[in-house]
């Protein structure tokens, strides 16, 4: 907003002066929003890590519950983990158990 009569030197102050007056403003704005904006970053970052932690412990949670309900109904599943982690068998079976080998050397011709 140039008004008649004034010179180049005071319309050089006034633009000088807004510009001071804008940049404390920013600055300002920076003080007080930025550390808000900073924490409020590393909180959204640990919120995005805890929903992931949340939708695995979910999953493996589902799965416990129907390994409870198999346990609890299935008389077949409850025979394969009783073959499986205790060694039973049924009557008149034989189990036999194969041992690996640690290494070539031990191998006798």
């Amino acid at each position: 907003m140039v008004i008649k009569g004034m010179g180049i030197g005071k319309i050089m102050k006034i633009r000088a002066r807004r510009f001071f007056w804008v940049a404390l403003g920013l600055a300002l704005l920076l003080y007080i929003f930025l550390p808000g904006y900073l924490r409020w970053e590393v909180i959204n970052e640990r919120f995005k890590e805890y929903r992931e932690k949340n939708e695995e412990l979910s999953e493996e949670n589902l799965k416990l519950k129907k390994e409870i309900w198999a346990l609890k109904n299935d008389p077949l599943y409850i025979e394969e983990i009783t073959r499986k982690e205790l060694g039973y068998a049924k009557e008149g079976e034989v189990i036999y158990e194969i041992e690996k080998r640690e290494s070539e050397d031990s191998f006798q011709r």
